[in-house]
């Protein structure tokens, strides 16, 4: 089930962030994601439209949408593959016309998904606070 998050929630969203972050950017530093922990979740999560994918009663993904932004998408690592995030990604497709995100160069995976699900890259440009490539990518409701 997919639905908005809780208040309660914030603490495992950020758990599961971090987790997740620290595996799938290993070219990262794991200290820059701890540095950043604190303002995930005072500031980040708080003022995003945040919506968790729940099972057995926990956090088991999220996306993160910032008018229509993607900010923010990471599926726990036990549960990768199994077709959640292609989930929350037609959940926020259903109520954006369109949508942009970023992404590491180096994170292929992440990248080969977002082509899969109809992204394609606009530009590369590097990140000031890592020094890393990212590319902005977007997808656009098909018009008819």
């Amino acid at each position: 089930m997919i639905r908005k998050l809780q208040p309660t929630e914030i603490d495992e969203t950020v758990a599961l962030w971090y987790a997740v972050s620290v595996k799938a950017h290993d070219f990262i530093a794991a200290e820059y994601w701890e540095a950043n922990k604190a303002e995930m979740a005072q500031t980040y999560l708080p003022n995003s439209d945040t919506y968790v994918f729940i099972e057995n009663n926990t956090v088991g993904g999220f996306v993160s949408m910032v008018d229509s932004f993607l900010a923010a998408i990471f599926v726990a690592t036990n549960l990768q593959g199994k077709g959640i995030g292609k989930q929350l990604i037609d959940f926020v497709k259903q109520q954006y016309p369109s949508i942009q995100l970023k992404v590491y160069k180096k994170n292929g995976p992440s990248i080969l998904f977002y082509q899969k699900q109809g992204f394609v890259l606009l530009e590369e440009q590097t990140e000031v606070t890592t020094g890393e490539t990212e590319c902005l990518m977007q997808w656009q409701y098909p018009m008819q």
